[in-house]
């Protein structure tokens, strides 16, 4: 089974660096290495893990630029951590710490030497 140039290059696993610059061609703009590192740990478009590390195929990086040029795709570029709540802690309450007490025996006890 004689596999042309054309087969592998399908079969070829990318970086995010590396799918960034397939994308972007060298131009600023377009899709970023963080906007590819988004999308594998939002899970709205398949990757491919080995082990830790996250790889994209050809046909895995033409479905994140289509996400992308969709609605659902520009809350994955804007997308920042979000505000954590601003709910109040409670205040804090006075005597609610356990006194210390001392064991007979332990080093803090009052020696009878």
């Amino acid at each position: 089974m004689n596999a042309t140039p054309d087969d592998i290059s399908e079969f070829r696993l990318y970086s995010s660096a590396q799918a960034a610059e397939l994308v972007s061609g060298g131009e600023d703009g377009g899709l970023t290495k963080a906007t590819f590192d988004a999308l594998a740990r939002s899970g709205q478009v398949k990757y491919t893990r080995i082990r830790r590390k996250i790889r994209w195929t050809v046909a895995q990086i033409a479905a994140a630029v289509a996400y992308c040029e969709t609605a659902g795709g520009e809350e994955a570029k804007a997308s920042a951590p979000a505000a954590r709540s601003t709910v109040p802690a409670p205040p804090a309450q006075r005597g609610t710490v356990a006194p210390f007490k001392v064991r007979p025996g332990s080093r803090y006890a009052t020696s009878t030497r």
